[in-house]
């Protein structure tokens, strides 16, 4: 069996990361502490060698270039010890997300995950009595994935870009 670690960052994380952290040593040493965490947390709960770890926030326009800033750090660390880093993406973030542009960092805003995993749910209406299924109803859901995107959506499958960046 293998183990994926998942960190879930709040948006409220990254909005304070924002905020408090002014220098960008200061988010590096953020990114150390969440590579440490798993490192602790799979010392002492998983026996087995991991190869990769996901990481979950529902970011938005936003607060996606500093998340993204985040990712590249833990990315690096994570790479440096050939773990891959994948992250969960919405169907809002796949439809607002701007690729590729340069912060005032000199850094791409485009999704810096080596994949993503596109999370479907609760796309349904509950309210509505005729609704077969709340939790994934694929009329809701096909709009966003065949809006005229960067991205090649295929179900079951990584999604790539038009750059040909694996995500």
């Amino acid at each position: 069996m293998e183990v994926v670690p998942v960190v879930y960052i709040t948006v409220d994380a990254i909005r304070a990361l924002d905020a408090y952290y002014h220098n960008w040593s200061d988010k590096e040493r953020y990114a150390r502490l969440i590579v440490k965490r798993i490192d602790d947390m799979m010392a002492e709960h998983y026996d087995g060698t991991i190869h990769e770890v996901q990481l979950d926030c529902d970011w938005t326009q936003q607060t996606e270039h500093v998340y993204f800033m985040l990712v590249n750090s833990v990315k690096e660390l994570l790479h440096d010890r050939d773990i891959t880093l994948s992250g969960t993406l919405r169907l809002h973030q796949l439809r607002e997300v701007e690729f590729p542009t340069k912060n005032e960092y000199g850094y791409s805003d485009s999704i810096p995950f080596d994949r993503s995993l596109l999370m479907c749910y609760n796309t349904g209406r509950l309210q509505d009595r005729k609704t077969r299924n709340s939790i994934l109803d694929f009329d809701d859901v096909e709009p966003y994935l065949k809006q005229d995107n960067r991205y090649e959506v295929v179900p079951g499958k990584r999604i790539h870009s038009s750059s040909h960046q694996t995500l």
